[in-house]
């Protein structure tokens, strides 16, 4: 992917098995979901193309180091009440440097998770950033870094509202607070609601 994909109206992405790997010339958004359309990824990976390398970091069980590309763009963006669905078999890896989901401050913005997987990424704010809706019905949200909160760092004060009903959300690992969330501010207007799933083996000192 060696520019930016824009996504209008209603996009389903069926890869069969393969893969869309960011190029080495381009490190901004692969995928742009235009407001109000929406986005649906199923049985393809789509690759930020880091390489991550050096010693074991034993929550991540990878390596930190990236010897490939640095992004400074998401591969999935997000504006204003559009909506992202990631069902069995879609994988968002590799990003570093940007988040791999970005709802930004975007009002309306949703992202659920039906099997989907984000995995290995890394930045500032974790594997996703921002505000909206925020489902996890299935699937993976795992093995991610960032410096704050390691799987998901949500906006604070915007009325975003994060549900888990199944998955994983494990291995994420943060430098500062939250290894797998953080959650605002405590006068944050936020909810989260817990409801099943697993949330294990996250760190943060």
């Amino acid at each position: 992917c060696g520019q930016i994909i824009n996504m209008l109206l209603n996009n389903i992405i069926n890869g069969n098995g393969n893969t869309i790997t960011r190029d080495e010339g381009f490190a901004g958004v692969m995928l742009n979901v235009a407001a109000n359309a929406q986005l649906t990824l199923k049985d393809v990976v789509v690759d930020g193309g880091a390489v991550w390398t050096g010693e074991v970091n034993p929550t991540l069980q990878r390596g930190t180091v990236n010897t490939g590309i640095s992004a400074t763009g998401a591969i999935v963006n997000a504006l204003n009440n559009s909506k992202i669905v990631l069902e069995e078999g879609a994988v968002l890896q590799n990003n570093a440097g940007a988040n791999a989901v970005n709802l930004g401050t975007r009002i309306g913005a949703t992202l659920t998770v039906n099997g989907g997987e984000i995995i290995n990424n890394y930045s500032a704010a974790g594997a996703i950033w921002g505000g909206g809706e925020i489902t996890l019905n299935s699937g993976k949200i795992s093995y991610n870094h960032g410096g704050a909160g390691g799987a998901i760092r949500v906006v604070t004060n915007i009325g975003t509202v994060l549900t888990m009903n199944g998955g994983e959300m494990n291995h994420n690992y943060s430098d500062g607070v939250g290894g797998a969330i953080w959650a605002g501010s405590s006068k944050s207007n936020n909810v989260y609601v817990l409801n099943g799933g697993e949330m294990a083996y996250n760190y943060s000192p």
